[in-house]
């Protein structure tokens, strides 16, 4: 998800075999690499 004129963003993680959803920050970027960053940064919550 982008926020109004591109200067915020949002990922969703959902997990397709059972309820679970998450919303990430993407404080950093929304590229790939800030992506995957935001998502390690998570991964203990998961």
């Amino acid at each position: 998800m982008i926020g109004a004129q591109g200067r915020s963003a949002a990922a969703t993680l959902v997990e397709r075999t059972t309820p679970f959803t998450t919303i990430l920050a993407l404080p950093a970027g929304k590229d790939s690499e800030h992506f995957a960053d935001a998502l390690n940064d998570n991964a203990d919550e998961l």
